[in-house]
């Protein structure tokens, strides 16, 4: 305590009137993050906010666990929403499955309180080692359950709109993995040049990775103000989330 968000507003001497509250949602952090900032404009509570999505995974890798370190980064992005007369976020689908939350969690916390007994080391059946105070990550139950539930999400959502995907100009993808993200282009039936991967250059940034990507997208001349974007967050929880807009 506090939270990230009093520190952000200390830093930058905001007003008190200037209200703060930090979420915690990892992969599909920006899309919800959108989609109650999206709320928030519409019913009137705010015209400008800055939405602040950051992770940083390292603390919780262990180094001699394969499945993990060779695929994040620690990463930050920052995004002004203001209110607008333009067309700007046209819908969002969010989702959510309990169920699956062990495919990828930290078991010590909470609910198992740390101990020396949480700081033993582990190997598994593939050689990788961890304790309960590390990440553990199912890959390949993660990747199934993505590779299956957000192309559904994403069909519905342009199906909804009257939209196909030859009418969005650019889609950007949570930077999860290349296994992940050939999957998706594969499913949906994709041109390659319509969606933009970055995560060869600065690894999978978390929730920071969408903003990160439309951020490097913009500076390589990708995406302009006026396109049609589609947008796709997945991963811990279980959760996904997909909007469409206009940038």
């Amino acid at each position: 305590m506090p939270s990230n968000a009093f520190l952000i507003h200390k830093q930058f001497k905001f007003d008190k009137k200037v209200w703060a509250f930090d979420y915690n949602l990892a992969c599909s952090g920006y899309i919800y993050g959108l989609a109650i900032v999206r709320g928030m404009i519409m019913t009137g509570m705010g015209q400008n906010v800055l939405l602040i999505t950051a992770d940083t995974y390292s603390k919780y890798i262990n180094k001699n666990d394969r499945a993990t370190s060779v695929l994040f980064g620690d990463g930050a992005a920052v995004t002004l929403i203001s209110k607008s007369e333009n067309d700007g976020i046209i819908d969002i689908s969010l989702a959510s499955s309990g169920n699956e939350y062990e495919s990828f969690y930290i078991p010590s916390g909470s609910r198992i309180p740390k101990s020396e007994v949480t700081k033993l080391e582990q190997t598994d059946n593939s050689g990788n080692i961890k304790t309960l105070e590390n990440i553990h990550m199912n890959g390949f139950a993660v990747w199934k359950f993505i590779s299956k539930t957000v192309p559904e999400q994403v069909n519905e959502l342009l199906t909804k709109n009257n939209l196909g995907v030859n009418d969005i100009s650019l889609f950007v993808f949570h930077q999860a993995s290349m296994l992940t993200l050939d999957s998706l282009i594969k499913a949906l039936k994709i041109d390659n040049s319509k969606v933009f991967i970055n995560i060869t250059n600065i690894g999978n940034t978390v929730s920071a990775s969408i903003p990160i990507a439309l951020k490097d997208a913009e500076n390589e001349g990708r995406l302009k103000r006026g396109d049609l974007v589609l947008l796709s967050g997945f991963g811990v929880g279980l959760s996904w989330g997909s909007l469409i807009m206009k940038y």
